[in-house]
């Protein structure tokens, strides 16, 4: 889902391997059907709610270099 976010085309080319690799594994035996299907729903679900927590309570913005002095502490930020 993360590359559907970031490129459709990639995203589909992605989801169709995923379609084959469920397949495959029911078909060579080594996952039930209903692994799969309950893997894409609860992904989906931790997926979604992760989202929507992150929008509710956004992550602080990362430091970056230039906001540190020569020993890597945090200059304070003057607006």
């Amino acid at each position: 889902m993360t590359i559907y976010s970031l490129n459709k085309k990639l995203g589909y080319i992605a989801w169709a391997y995923a379609l084959i690799i469920m397949v495959g594994s029911v078909h060579l035996a080594w996952h039930y059907a209903l692994d799969g299907y309950f893997a894409l729903i609860l992904t989906t679900i931790i997926w979604f709610s992760v989202k929507t927590i992150l929008k509710r309570f956004p992550l602080p913005q990362a430091q970056h270099s230039q906001d540190l002095d020569k020993n890597g502490v945090r200059s304070p930020m003057i607006s």
